[in-house]
């Protein structure tokens, strides 16, 4: 923390000036992690957004609104699960498309 300062900078305006425009959600998997203890944006407030905005749960890991700097291995473990259940949910994906199906479509009878 003490060797950060020296780095510090005033934050540029351009995301504040700018208009989010894009017509869609990539179609990628989104999910969304919540500080618990987040006293600038409250967990319940961010959960209400989450399930307004993109009609998802929110995932709750411990801290606050640094909840990355305060619990990093938390953080990183979550993002690591969440990673593996996307590549394990893609190659069972593959894997049921790569099965041999008959006119009735059931790969049981082929």
């Amino acid at each position: 923390l003490a060797g950060g300062e020296q780095h510090q900078r005033p934050q540029a305006g351009k995301v504040f000036e700018s208009v989010c425009d894009f017509p869609s959600w990539p179609s990628i998997p989104i999910h969304v992690l919540i500080g618990r203890d987040d006293r600038f944006f409250p967990a319940d407030f961010q959960q209400r957004v989450a399930f307004e905005r993109l009609g998802l749960a929110a995932n709750f890991i411990p801290g606050g609104h640094l909840a990355a700097l305060a619990h990093p291995t938390v953080l990183a473990d979550t993002l690591i699960t969440i990673a593996n259940q996307a590549i394990n949910a893609t190659a069972d994906e593959l894997e049921a498309a790569a099965e041999p199906t008959t006119a009735t479509g059931s790969p049981e009878e082929s």
